[in-house]
């Protein structure tokens, strides 16, 4: 009986192993089609609604105000999204910001068509809600910069875990910054975006958005957080 027993319960567990595995691909691959459909297309969305809000001639209250709505769904629908997605993910994979901006930069390459890639430098560390809220709202406005103004074929953004600083960098290789520009005039619907709201909202939390040109081409976007990690 007990030389019987040894190969069963080697079998019951290699079967056990087996569905744990198949049920991890299939989570696997729910994700990944999720990720791959879904947010290209919510990215999509809220860009095209943002697009059209900011080309709406004056006294066009109401509709503004409707497509405000659309794109606040739509950013609700994202926030879901990546709730599923981690959950759907194994205990061990990426999560928290990194993951987040990771999947914005993916969206916005598969919607616009430029090469984009993200560089995390440093160990991931905890931060509040309100720090990663502004810092994923950069890298959204510094996304939505490059496809609207910079004619660029490819944009690198970079997430900088410092001792005392969360830094986002965003760096394209198109057209640089005009002559004469300054971050001043918040936009009508700058409640939530625009550079200037952004400027703010990090003097709130003691951070500053820097602009410069690049060397060789294209403009860097450097927004610096202060975290009093180290």
């Amino acid at each position: 009986f007990a030389a019987s027993l040894g190969p069963a319960l080697g079998a019951a567990m290699h079967a056990r192993r087996a569905a744990r595995l198949s049920a991890l691909e299939e989570r696997q691959r729910i994700s990944r089609d999720l990720h791959d459909n879904l947010s290209p297309l919510l990215f999509g969305i809220g860009t095209a609604v943002r697009r059209t809000s900011e080309a709406l001639p004056d006294g066009a209250e109401n509709l503004l105000s409707d497509l405000r709505c659309i794109e606040a769904r739509a950013a609700q629908a994202a926030t879901s999204l990546r709730d599923i997605l981690r959950a759907l993910a194994p205990a061990n994979s990426e999560e928290g910001l990194p993951a987040v901006i990771r999947m914005d930069v993916s969206s916005f390459a598969a919607y616009t068509g430029l090469a984009a890639d993200l560089a995390v430098i440093g160990e991931p560390y905890d931060l509040s809600g309100e720090q990663e809220s502004v810092l994923v709202s950069v890298v959204r406005e510094g996304l939505h910069n490059v496809a609207k103004h910079a004619q660029a074929s490819s944009v690198v953004v970079t997430l900088h875990y410092g001792l005392d600083t969360a830094d986002v960098l965003i760096q394209d290789d198109g057209t640089g910054l005009p002559e004469g520009f300054a971050v001043t005039e918040v936009p009508r619907d700058g409640t939530h975006y625009g550079l200037a709201s952004l400027t703010q909202r990090l003097a709130r939390l003691g951070g500053e958005i820097e602009l410069s040109r690049n060397e060789d081409a294209g403009m860097t976007l450097h927004a610096s957080l202060p975290t009093g990690a180290g």
